[in-house]
């Protein structure tokens, strides 16, 4: 099983699972699947240093961001 890093979406609280891997050194946007927000993030050696908001998107489908909230 890969490593996970989890954040919560500063705009819903929603927890956002992202594979070390791959985002243990990066810097950019991502989106939340269950309110759509858009979240600008910067990780550093697999260790959030630094989470803003950016903007409010559209979730992908409604049923889909209840199951996401909810699971």
């Amino acid at each position: 099983m890969l490593p996970i890093l989890r954040l919560n979406c500063i705009s819903c609280g929603h927890f956002i699972n992202l594979h070390e891997d791959v985002y243990a050194d990066y810097e950019g946007l991502i989106k939340c699947d269950a309110c759509g927000g858009i979240l600008n993030i910067n990780i550093q050696e697999g260790k959030l240093k630094s989470m803003a908001f950016e903007s409010k998107g559209k979730p992908a489908d409604v049923e889909e961001s209840f199951i996401a909230r909810h699971s």
